[in-house]
């Protein structure tokens, strides 16, 4: 149960200082520091978290489990939520199981960045992942009036309560676009 419902507050207590200290770790030679060792992995981090949201919720949160265990186990990470879209204890993975995911993504991710570059890329790609957390829990929370964070808002409430197999972006719908999960009428409830 612990490893399911956590306060909101504590993701925040344990996952920024995570990725502060991955970022100050960075140990850039003099040939990388400027410009590009700063937006560089800041860019792809951005966009590989994007990516893995997306395909995360799509694909591993909304995982058509056939048996019984898998059905509970897809139930416990993600169709809760579902089941309680407003339980403030429901929104976020705790931080036991996002320091696992990030150790076995540093040794992925270890694959395909250089060393200069790995620590801003992990520092950032967690970054993402907190203001990922912030618009999920904001769109269940709060009023979000401005018009892009209200649209975010309006989009993700109608991934539950529209129709099914749509709208899998929660910071932003582009890989919903990309991929063919954009609603062709937007505005539209079922749609």
């Amino acid at each position: 149960l612990f490893l399911v419902m956590l306060a909101y507050s504590a993701c925040y207590a344990a996952t920024l200082p995570l990725a502060n200290s991955v970022l100050f770790a960075a140990k850039p030679d003099g040939a990388t520091v400027g410009k590009v060792f700063i937006w560089a992995p800041v860019a792809w981090a951005l966009v590989g978290w994007s990516l893995t949201e997306y395909r995360l919720h799509r694909f591993v949160f909304h995982y058509p489990a056939q048996s019984r265990i898998g059905k509970y186990l897809v139930f416990m990470f993600h169709g809760v939520h579902h089941a309680a879209p407003r339980d403030k204890t429901r929104l976020v993975m705790p931080p036991a199981g996002g320091v696992i995911l990030m150790a076995l993504l540093y040794q992925i991710f270890r694959l395909a960045v250089p060393a200069p570059w790995i620590e801003p890329f992990c520092a950032f790609f967690i970054l993402g992942y907190l203001v990922y957390d912030y618009i999920h829990y904001a769109t269940h929370h709060f009023a979000m009036r401005p018009p892009l964070l209200h649209f975010l808002k309006v989009y993700h409430l109608q991934h539950h309560y529209g129709a099914k197999g749509l709208r899998y972006g929660v910071s932003s719908p582009l890989w919903d676009r990309v991929f063919g999960t954009y609603p062709a009428n937007v505005r539209a409830r079922g749609g």
